[in-house]
C-alpha cells in the first residue's frame, strides 16, 4: 500500500484514507484509527483535511511562501529598527548643535513626550520664548529643567 500511496497527489492520498475510514471494511490497516481533522489553511484561507491537529498550511506550496512571508516581514522589522536608530542619532547630532529648540525637538532631546514641554511651559517650569508664530526653547533652560 505505501508503494500506491507514493504514486497518489496529496488530495487522493487524503480521499483515499477517508474512503477507507468511511467504509470500515474491518481490514487492519494504519489509518482506521487515525482522526481526520478539517481545518482552514492560515496562509491562502482554503479549507482542508489533515491527520494532524498541529497542521496549520494545507500544501507544502503555503507552507513555503508564509516561511517567506515571515523571513521577509523580519527583514522589514530588522530594517526599521536599523532605520529608526540611524534617524534618531543623525536627529541627536544635528540637536546638539542647536541652541533653541522647537517644543518637539525638545522633546525628542529629553526623550518625553511633547506635552509633557507644553505642560512645563504653561506651569512656568520651563522658560519659553516666541519668534514670530513659533516657540523656541534655550538648550540650558532644558537642563536645569530636567535635573
Amino acid at each position: 500500500m505505501r508503494g500506491h500511496l507514493r504514486d497518489l497527489t496529496r488530495k487522493q492520498h487524503y480521499a483515499t484514507l477517508c474512503n477507507t475510514m468511511q467504509q470500515g471494511n474491518g481490514r487492519n490497516n494504519a489509518y482506521a484509527n487515525a482522526a481526520v481533522y478539517r481545518k482552514i489553511c492560515v496562509f491562502c484561507g482554503k479549507e482542508f483535511t489533515c491527520l494532524k491537529s498541529s497542521t496549520l498550511y494545507c500544501s507544502h506550496r503555503c507552507s513555503s511562501l508564509a516561511y517567506k512571508q515571515r523571513k521577509k516581514d523580519e527583514r522589514h522589522r530588522v530594517a526599521d529598527v536599523l532605520f529608526q536608530e540611524n534617524r534618531n542619532s543623525v536627529l541627536m547630532d544635528r540637536l546638539e548643535k542647536m541652541e533653541l529648540l522647537s517644543p518637539s525637538m525638545a522633546a525628542l532631546y529629553l526623550g518625553m513626550n511633547r506635552t509633557t514641554i507644553y505642560r512645563y511651559m504653561s506651569a512656568g517650569a520651563l522658560p519659553s520664548i516666541r519668534i514670530g508664530n513659533s516657540t523656541r526653547i534655550r538648550k540650558r533652560h532644558l537642563w536645569n529643567t530636567s535635573r
